[in-house]
């Protein structure tokens, strides 16, 4: 996940990102939009519980009617700023869905293209096998053991396991 500090500082070098991955920039106009969104609900809540707090220290010192109307307003502003909360709350999961969908930065060394047939071959090593049958994947070859190969692997892996846990508990 990208960080969201760096969305907002460098928006050009993810958009770039975006277009060089094949992604469509709608996603980070997105996150922009909804994260400006909850900027501003966080500070006119932060706005308001300063003033809320202000107030507080001062009911004390008031009398009567000035009093009770302070109180009213105070009750108008926490109901604000719970609305804002709420907001802000909304704002804050929509924002952590938007960027999970936002690819991470490649590096500058990454070649630009469409699919893997447009990277270049940097290095090969060996001359690749030539088989006179069809090689099946290892999916199919575990369907055909009837999942003897999974049976093998945990009666190698619990002694394993079993040993690693006596050596933690001696530690």
């Amino acid at each position: 996940m990208l960080d969201v500090a760096t969305i907002r500082t460098d928006p050009d070098l993810v958009r770039t990102a975006l277009k060089n991955r094949g992604y469509s920039e709608d996603v980070l106009d997105e996150f922009l939009r909804i994260d400006n969104e909850w900027r501003k609900a966080v500070e006119e809540s932060n706005q308001l519980k300063r003033l809320r707090n202000e107030v507080a220290e001062q009911i004390p010192t008031l009398e009567g009617v000035a009093k009770r109307t302070r109180i009213e307003e105070m009750k108008r502003v926490s109901d604000r700023i719970k609305e804002l909360d709420l907001r802000t709350s909304e704002f804050d999961s929509t924002r952590t869905e938007v960027v999970l969908n936002i690819p991470n930065i490649p590096h500058q060394s990454v070649p630009i293209g469409k699919s893997s047939d447009d990277n270049p071959i940097v290095k090969e090593s060996g001359k690749p096998r030539v088989f006179d049958f069809h090689p099946k994947p290892h999916f199919e070859i575990g369907e055909e053991l009837d999942g003897r190969g999974i049976q093998e692997q945990i009666f190698f892996e619990m002694p394993l396991l079993t040993l690693a846990a006596f050596v933690v508990r001696e530690a």
